[in-house]
């Protein structure tokens, strides 16, 4: 089995584990938050499609993943500011498809960016790795433990990788649900758009 076969089975069941955990979260009856506030802000619990929203949010993490592992591999450099277009494109899905209003889909959405710039940064690591020692992408990543890929991420990619990570997670997370106080510049992007 290839390296990309391989890993492709990889991306897809941690993928999936995130999707359950979401719907897990989504399904609790009410949230700590809520608990805290004691019910002033009313979230609503049931959301319109659930499923609709973690599939599609679960299709355009796999697709910007890979995406973004091709424009990486095709420029031959690790390009970490594409990890905000992933989390927009992530959250926008999110919000199109599920269609709901419940703090389960914003965390869902954040999540799902934070796997996928993961899963990119895993699949670099593994891909130059592999280029170094001549060993195949598999036996890099069975071969290293998960503090040399930490070792990675917070100082071989560089200092502003974790927190441009954090902003990801931040957009996607504000992305998956529109606003009800009117200030949702979304909503206004697309209203002035139809008036033109």
């Amino acid at each position: 089995m290839s390296d990309i076969a391989i890993i492709a089975i990889v991306v897809t069941i941690c993928a999936l584990a995130v999707s359950g955990a979401g719907y897990v979260l989504m399904q609790r009856p009410q949230s700590v938050v809520d608990k805290a506030l004691k019910n002033e802000v009313r979230v609503e619990r049931a959301p319109a499609d659930l499923r609709a929203g973690i599939i599609a949010g679960l299709i355009a993490t796999l697709l910007g993943t890979l995406g973004w592992i091709a424009i990486n591999i095709t420029l031959t450099s690790s390009i970490v500011s594409l990890s905000l277009v992933l989390a927009a494109v992530i959250g926008t899905t999110i919000r199109f498809f599920g269609r709901g209003k419940s703090i389960g889909f914003q965390w869902l959405a954040g999540s799902y960016a934070l796997l996928g710039c993961f899963l990119v940064d895993t699949f670099m690591f593994a891909r130059y790795s592999s280029l170094l020692t001549g060993n195949s992408m598999w036996t890099v990543l069975a071969n290293h433990p998960l503090l040399d890929l930490i070792y990675y991420f917070v100082f071989a990619q560089g200092i502003l990788t974790i927190p441009l990570y954090l902003v990801s997670f931040w957009l996607a997370f504000n992305l998956a649900v529109p606003r009800d106080d009117g200030q949702d510049w979304l909503e206004r992007l697309a209203k002035s758009l139809r008036k033109s």
